[in-house]
C-alpha cells in the first residue's frame, strides 16, 4: 500500500504553498459569491436522484447545505480537491519542488473551473475527487479482499455523486501502472496482470452503481434519467456515426471549450514522454507508449460517445492525464527541468484561464441584476408590483452575456440560458432580493399567451402587463421551449 505523510516538512511545505496559491487562483470565486446558473433552486432532492447522482443527494440532506452556503461552501470544495491533489502527487512519487509543480498543474487546469463553477455540487464534486483517487490507489496496490471491498464502495460513491468519475479512475490506474514500470517497481507481465484486474473491479463496481440506482429510484418512484445517457449519441447509421465521431474531434481541437486548448499542448509532453520511453527503455517502451496514449484520449473517445456539444465540465480526468504524463517525465532526469518549465507554463496559463472565467460570470451576474432591477422599477411606475404575484417572462435577453458558447455557463445570462426560461429568471430575482414572485404554470400562460404575443419587447415599458393578477414582461421574441413547450 502507499505511504503518504503529510506532516512531512516537504510534504506539509508543498500543502501550504498549494493551497495558498490556490486560494489565490479561486480568490474571486470564493468571495464575490455569484450565483450560477442551476444555483437559484432551493430543493433540488429529486432531481439528483432522477440523474442517477444519488451520493450527492445524500450529503446535501444530511450534511451539507442545500442548495449551498457563501464562502463555506467553495472553502470545502477548494480543501478536498487540494487534498486529492496531495494524495494523487504523492502517490505518483512525486517530491519537493515537483510535488508543488503536480498539485498546481491538477488544481489550476482550467477543467477545474468548470466543476466549481456550479456551487450547488462543488462541495460534493470535490469529495468525489478525494474518493475516486483513493479508490484507484487501492485497485492498483490490491492489498486484501477487504480493502479492494472498501476501494469498490468509495468508487461507487463518486460515481453516485458524478458519474464521470469512472473515466477518472480508469485513467489514475493505469497512471500508477505505467509509473511502476518506469520506476522499476514492477515488470510488464505483473502491470498488465495488475492492470486487468484493477479493471474488473472497476467494471464491476459501475455495475453495482447502475444497479444500485436503479433500485434507488424505484424506491422513490422516479423515472430513469441518467445524466450521461443524456448525452450519449445513438443511432444506427454507422456511416453517420463515424463522420458524427470525426467532426466531433475536429471540433473539440478546432474550437474546444474556453482554457481546454491547454489539452492540446499536452500533446508536446506526451510525444516527448514516447520518445523518452522508447530511446531509454527499448522493448519495454511498446506497452507503456499504449498505455499513455490511451489515457491521452480517453477525453477523446469521450467525445467520441457523447458529443463534442457535451459540456467541458464532464471531462473531469483531463487534470489527472496532465499530472500523470508530468510525472512520468519526472522519472527522467536529463529533462527534469524542461519538464517541470513546460508545466509551470502550464499552470500560468490555467491560473489566468480560471481567473478570467470566474471575473465574466461574475460581469454577467451584475449586468442580469442591473436589468432585473430595471424591469422591476419600469413594472412599479406602471403601477404594477412584482411581489407576492405570479409571473410570466417571455422571451430572452442577451445583454448580459459576457462570453461565448464555448465557455459553458460561464459569463452567461439568466435572462438568455436555455433560450429564456422565466423559472429561472423568477428565481433568480428572488434570491437576489429584487421581488418575491411566483413562476406562473401551464395553465396561467395558455390563458393569456395571445395577448403576450402582441406586447412590444422590452425596454418598452408596455413589455410588461398585467392581467388577472398575472403579470407578463416580454423580453423579446426570441424563446426557448423551456419550461413549457407551448
Amino acid at each position: 500500500m502507499i505511504k503518504i505523510n503529510l506532516f512531512k516538512n516537504a510534504n506539509l511545505l508543498a500543502f501550504i504553498s498549494c493551497f495558498a496559491i490556490s486560494i489565490y487562483c479561486y480568490w474571486g470565486w470564493l468571495y464575490d459569491g455569484t450565483l450560477n446558473i442551476d444555483g437559484e433552486f432551493t430543493n433540488n432532492f429529486y432531481q439528483t436522484i432522477t440523474l442517477g447522482r444519488w451520493f450527492h443527494t445524500f450529503l446535501r440532506h444530511y450534511f451539507l447545505p442545500e442548495p449551498f452556503s457563501l464562502y463555506i461552501t467553495p472553502l470545502i470544495a477548494l480543501s478536498f480537491i487540494i487534498i486529492s491533489a496531495f494524495i494523487i502527487c504523492r502517490s505518483l512519487k512525486l517530491e519537493s519542488y515537483e510535488l508543488l509543480i503536480g498539485m498546481l498543474v491538477f488544481i489550476t487546469f482550467p477543467q477545474i473551473s468548470y466543476q466549481l463553477e456550479f456551487l450547488n455540487q462543488a462541495d460534493t464534486v470535490g469529495i468525489a475527487f478525494l474518493l475516486a483517487a483513493i479508490s484507484a490507489i487501492i485497485f492498483h496496490s490490491q492489498k486484501n479482499r477487504i480493502v479492494i471491498f472498501s476501494g469498490i464502495v468509495l468508487s461507487i460513491l463518486s460515481m453516485a455523486i458524478y458519474q464521470t468519475f469512472v473515466t477518472y479512475i480508469i485513467a489514475f490506474v493505469i497512471g500508477l501502472q505505467i509509473n511502476s514500470i518506469i520506476r522499476n517497481e514492477k515488470n510488464i507481465r505483473e502491470s498488465f496482470y495488475s492492470s486487468c484486474l484493477s479493471l474488473s473491479l472497476i467494471a464491476l463496481s459501475t455495475l453495482i452503481y447502475l444497479l444500485l440506482t436503479k433500485a434507488i429510484k424505484h424506491y422513490f418512484s422516479l423515472e430513469s434519467n441518467e445524466y450521461i445517457s443524456n448525452y450519449i449519441q445513438n443511432a444506427s447509421d454507422i456511416k453517420w456515426l463515424v463522420k458524427s465521431a470525426i467532426d466531433n474531434i475536429y471540433n473539440f481541437y478546432n474550437n474546444p471549450p474556453t482554457g481546454l486548448n491547454l489539452y492540446k499542448w499536452l500533446l508536446i509532453p506526451l510525444l516527448i514522454l514516447m520518445f523518452t520511453l522508447t530511446y531509454k527503455l527499448k522493448t519495454r517502451s511498446i506497452y507503456l507508449i499504449s498505455s499513455i496514449i490511451f489515457i491521452y484520449i480517453l477525453p477523446v473517445i469521450f467525445i467520441v460517445v457523447v458529443g463534442s456539444g457535451a459540456p467541458p465540465r464532464l471531462f473531469v480526468l483531463m487534470p489527472i492525464v496532465a499530472v500523470i504524463l508530468f510525472s512520468c517525465l519526472s522519472n527522467f532526469r536529463s529533462i527534469k527541468y524542461l519538464n517541470c518549465m513546460f508545466f509551470l507554463f502550464i499552470i500560468f496559463n490555467g491560473v489566468s484561464t480560471s481567473k478570467n472565467l470566474f471575473l465574466n460570470d461574475t460581469l454577467a451576474r451584475q449586468k442580469d441584476i442591473s436589468l432585473a432591477k430595471e424591469i422591476s422599477y419600469t413594472s412599479q411606475t406602471k403601477g404594477i408590483s412584482l411581489n407576492g404575484k405570479y409571473i410570466y417572462i417571455y422571451g430572452s435577453n442577451d445583454s448580459g452575456n459576457m462570453l461565448s458558447m464555448s465557455a459553458d455557463t460561464f459569463g452567461k445570462s439568466f435572462f438568455w440560458w436555455d433560450g429564456g426560461n422565466y423559472f429561472r429568471m423568477v428565481a433568480f430575482m428572488n434570491y437576489y432580493g429584487i421581488c418575491n414572485c411566483k413562476p406562473a404554470n401551464k395553465e396561467q400562460i395558455e390563458k393569456i399567451y395571445p395577448i403576450v404575443k402582441s406586447l412590444p419587447s422590452w425596454p418598452n415599458p408596455d413589455s410588461i402587463a398585467e392581467i388577472n393578477g398575472l403579470v407578463i414582461i416580454k423580453l423579446s421574441e426570441k424563446k426557448g421551449w423551456l419550461p413549457f413547450n407551448i
